[in-house]
C-alpha cells in the first residue's frame, strides 16, 4: 500500500444526503439528478468526496451518507442549493482499486493501520472516501496534523 500525505485546500462544495439502510446509493442518486438538472459537467477529474453523516450506531441498520462536489469558483448556487464551505486539511491517503462496498472496511482497516504506526497525530476535520463518476470509492483520506 501507498500512503501519501496531501493537503486538501479550501473549496465550495454541493452537499447531497441521505439516510437510511443503504444511504450512498440515495446520495449518489440526488448527486446525480442534480448533475442533471444543472447540466453540470461531471468529469473524471471531478472531486467528489463522501463520509457517513450521521455515523452508524450498533444494533441500527440505517445511517446517514453525504457526497460533497466541489464546485468552480465561479458557480452559481441556487438559493435551495446546500452549499458548504469546506475549510480544507491534511491528510494521510491512499489509493485503492475496490469492486464492492464490502472491501471498503478492510481498506480503511490498512491505512488506519498505517495511522497506528506513523508519527502524525489525528487531526479533528472530516475523514474522507474520494468517489470516481461512478460513485465507487477510490481513495481514502483518513485527517491527521
Amino acid at each position: 500500500m501507498n500512503v501519501e500525505i496531501k493537503e486538501l485546500p479550501q473549496a465550495t462544495q454541493m452537499a447531497f444526503q441521505a439516510f437510511g439502510v443503504e444511504p450512498e446509493s440515495q446520495a449518489w442518486q440526488k448527486l446525480e439528478q442534480w448533475v442533471k438538472e444543472k447540466n453540470f459537467p461531471l468529469e473524471e477529474n471531478s472531486e467528489i468526496y463522501g463520509f457517513n453523516n450521521p455515523d452508524p450506531t450498533a444494533g441500527n441498520q440505517q445511517y446517514g451518507y453525504e457526497f460533497r462536489l466541489t464546485l468552480p469558483e465561479d458557480f452559481k448556487a441556487a438559493a435551495k442549493d446546500e452549499i458548504i464551505n469546506y475549510p480544507g486539511g491534511k491528510y494521510s491517503t491512499a489509493s485503492f482499486v475496490l469492486k464492492t462496498g464490502e472491501e471498503i472496511p478492510k481498506a480503511w482497516a490498512i491505512l488506519s493501520d498505517w495511522f497506528e504506526s506513523s508519527e502524525y497525530k489525528k487531526g479533528n476535520h472530516q475523514w474522507l472516501e474520494r468517489h470516481n463518476i461512478k460513485g465507487m470509492p477510490v481513495e481514502l483520506f483518513f485527517p491527521i496534523r
